[in-house]
């Protein structure tokens, strides 16, 4: 009993480490003071708007959602392949798959912001693809762990089966493959996003103050002045990203109890 009692209250504090500062965030963005203070005042709509009537600020906004929108779909396709190759091949291939997309993980985002401004240079390519490759491989890593589950999870079973009815692999791929590993598409795909959207250093090596990111003007609003609106914008980030997160983890809840449901009933009759 006493190892129980442990076990949530050390889950309890380790919730509330993450959850207090994501909470006051929250606050002081939608608050009604104009200043980075607390009390951060009654919570409102009102910070969100002043936002999106910002120039400035939503165009950095919406720059860093299309960055990560696209940054998401890469590192998801290219984690959802490494995670087949290393979990479906044989010792060497797995070895080799994650040595090369675990390696961003270790190393420091700076190396690859000094590689990036140096293929910039040599090679006429616009930045801001530069910047999607940059970021898709710093999250490849975290994609990659989320889809090694996923494709854990799905039984050679069900594909089999699909194939002796008759289906193709196209079919099989759309009716049983990727429905299995849509929720775990989902995480993926907001952790990836979360990323991209919490990264400033490669958008500072690489883009200009016209062309700036969220992270990237908020570093420099840090930097010079205490603007509200910083938290404001990261309040947006962590509900918008909350709501994959949360999607996600719904349809694993649901495809759970589904899955559960049917050995129940077969155990009563």
């Amino acid at each position: 009993m006493s190892g129980r009692w442990t076990g949530r209250v050390g889950a309890t504090l380790a919730l509330a480490y993450v959850a207090v500062p994501l909470a006051l965030v929250v606050w002081i963005g939608t608050g009604t003071a104009r200043s980075i203070s607390l009390p951060a005042g009654v919570p409102g709509v009102e910070p969100v708007r002043r936002l999106l009537a910002d120039p400035g600020w939503f165009d950095a906004l919406v720059r860093s959602l299309v960055l990560a929108g696209y940054v998401a779909v890469v590192a998801v396709v290219v984690g959802s392949l490494g995670a087949y190759a290393s979990l479906r091949r044989g010792p060497v291939v797995r070895a080799v798959v994650l040595g090369v997309l675990l390696a961003p993980a270790v190393v420091p985002t700076v190396v690859y912001a000094l590689g990036l401004v140096l293929v910039s240079t040599e090679v006429p390519v616009d930045p801001a693809y530069l910047l999607v490759v940059g970021h898709a491989v710093l999250a490849t890593p975290l994609a990659l762990l989320v889809m090694r589950v996923g494709v854990a999870s799905l039984r050679p079973e069900q594909v089999e089966s699909a194939r002796l009815l008759g289906a193709s692999r196209t079919l099989t791929l759309a009716t049983v493959v990727v429905p299995h590993l849509l929720p775990f598409g989902l995480v993926a795909a907001a952790l990836a996003a979360s990323v991209s959207l919490a990264e400033p250093v490669l958008a500072i090596f690489l883009l200009n103050d016209s062309t700036a990111t969220l992270p990237q003007k908020s570093f420099q609003g840090l930097r010079f002045s205490f603007d509200p609106l910083i938290f404001t914008a990261a309040t947006v980030i962590i509900l918008m990203v909350g709501a994959v997160v949360a999607t996600g983890a719904a349809l694993l809840l649901i495809r759970s109890r589904t899955a559960g449901g049917p050995r129940n009933g077969d155990r009563t009759t």
